[in-house]
C-alpha cells in the first residue's frame, strides 16, 4: 500500500538523478573509447529509456478500462509512440545520405571515363591491328609477284609505340587540390580507421591530425600504397588491425596525390598523432 501511495514526485526523482548520472558516464566513456557522436545520443537514449521503464514499474496501477475507453487510450499509447519515434529520429545527429550519393556518383563518373578510355583503347588497337594485317597483305601479294623487297627496313613490332588512354584531368589549384583530396578520403572511407578533428570511427588507426609535421610526401604516399612500409607508434605490434593493402589496386596514382596533398596540411600539434617507426636502412623506392 505504501507504494501505491508514492506521489509522482517519489517516483521519478531518484531514478531521474541516476539515469542522468548514467548517461553522463555513458556520454564521457564512449567518447574516450572512439564512438561517433550519434552512437553517443544513443547511449543517453538507452538510459533515459531504463529511466521510463523503471518509472512504469514503480507506477501506481491504472484503473481497469473497457470499450470504446480502452480503444481510446490504445489510439493515444500508439501516436504517443509515434510521435516520440519520429521526434527522436529527427532530432538525433545522423549520417546524411547524400554524402553517399556523391560519393558514388563520383565514382561512377570515374568508371564512365575509364570505361570510354578503355573503349577507346580497344577500338584503336583494332584499327592499327586492322592496318597492320592490310600491310603484310600487301608485303605478301608483292612477294608473290616477285617484287623484290631489298631495302625494306623490316618493321620492329616490339618497338612500336604503344597505345594508351587519355583521360583528361583537370588542372586543380593548391586549394582545389586539397578539397580533392579530401573527397578521396571520403570516397575510400579512410574515416573506418583514422580519425581527423575528432571525427572517424573507432581507433584502428592512429589519428592524423599532425601527420603533416612527421613524415614526407614520398613516405606517406610509400605507406598508403605499402602499407607495411613502416609503422605508427603504438601500432608497431599490431597485426589484427592492419592497415589494408587493396590502395595499390583501388586508387589511382591521380587520387593518391589529392589524399597525400591534403594530408600534409594536417599539422595541429596539439593531438597526439604517433610518430613514424621506420625500418632500419628504410628509404622510400
Amino acid at each position: 500500500m505504501a507504494d501505491a501511495q508514492k506521489s509522482w514526485f517519489q517516483i521519478i526523482r531518484w531514478k531521474l538523478v541516476v539515469s542522468v548520472i548514467v548517461g553522463a558516464i555513458l556520454w564521457v566513456v564512449s567518447g574516450q573509447l572512439g564512438f561517433p557522436v550519434i552512437f553517443q545520443w544513443m547511449f543517453v537514449a538507452y538510459a533515459l529509456l531504463g529511466f521510463l521503464v523503471f518509472v512504469v514499474l514503480d507506477a501506481p496501477p491504472l484503473q481497469a478500462m473497457t470499450g470504446w475507453k480502452a480503444g481510446v487510450a490504445v489510439v493515444v499509447f500508439y501516436l504517443v509512440c509515434s510521435a516520440v519515434y519520429v521526434a527522436a529520429g529527427n532530432l538525433l545527429p545522423q549520417f546524411t545520405s547524400q554524402t553517399e550519393r556523391d560519393g558514388i556518383a563520383r565514382k561512377t563518373v570515374k568508371f564512365r571515363h575509364e570505361k570510354e578510355a578503355t573503349e577507346s583503347l580497344l577500338a584503336r588497337t583494332r584499327e592499327l591491328s586492322a592496318k597492320a594485317d592490310e600491310l603484310l597483305a600487301k608485303l605478301n601479294e608483292l612477294r608473290a609477284a616477285g617484287a623484290s623487297l631489298e631495302g625494306v627496313e623490316p618493321v620492329d613490332v616490339a618497338n612500336l609505340p604503344s597505345v594508351s588512354p587519355s583521360i583528361p584531368i583537370k588542372d586543380l589549384t593548391p586549394e582545389q587540390l586539397i578539397e580533392r583530396g579530401k573527397l578521396v578520403y571520403q570516397d575510400h572511407e579512410c574515416y573506418n580507421c583514422h580519425k581527423i578533428g575528432g571525427k572517424g570511427g573507432k581507433k584502428r588507426g592512429p589519428q592524423l591530425d599532425n601527420i603533416g609535421n612527421l613524415v614526407s610526401q614520398a613516405q606517406l604516399k610509400d605507406k598508403i600504397f605499402n602499407p607495411t612500409a613502416w609503422k605508427a607508434e603504438g601500432f608497431e605490434k599490431r597485426t589484427k588491425d592492419e592497415m589494408p593493402d587493396k590502395f595499390a589496386e583501388v586508387m589511382s596514382e591521380e587520387e593518391l596525390h589529392a589524399l597525400v596533398v591534403y594530408l600534409l596540411t594536417l599539422k595541429n600539434p596539439s593531438v597526439d598523432t604517433p610518430k613514424p617507426i621506420f625500418p632500419p636502412g628504410y628509404a622510400v623506392k
